[in-house]
């Protein structure tokens, strides 16, 4: 029998209705300075800049304040960003 992933007891399904909210509701780089962040383990703006093609280490910090706004990202110390959720985060480097 094929699972149904949005399902209400998948939690896979929470975390996909969850980023499919955050995909809209931000621009595409801040969605791939979440993914980088996520995927490689960055903390620093700087970092996440390296990763995302285009992207300054100031415009990182625009993105970053953008993803903090909205709950996904917390500001541990000057220059240095943590995603709030670890499983999300764990998630979306596993995608």
């Amino acid at each position: 029998m094929k699972k149904n992933i949005f399902e209400p007891h998948n939690p896979g399904a929470l975390f996909e209705r969850e980023l499919m909210r955050l995909k809209r509701a931000v621009s595409t780089k801040t969605w791939a300075v979440f993914q980088a962040m996520c995927c490689h383990d960055l903390t620093s703006p700087t970092e996440m800049a390296r990763q995302v093609s285009g992207l300054s280490p100031a415009h990182a910090i625009t993105c970053l304040r953008r993803l903090e706004e909205y709950g996904y990202v917390k500001r541990e110390a000057r220059g240095k960003y943590e995603a709030r959720d670890p499983l999300l985060k764990k998630y979306v480097a596993q995608t």
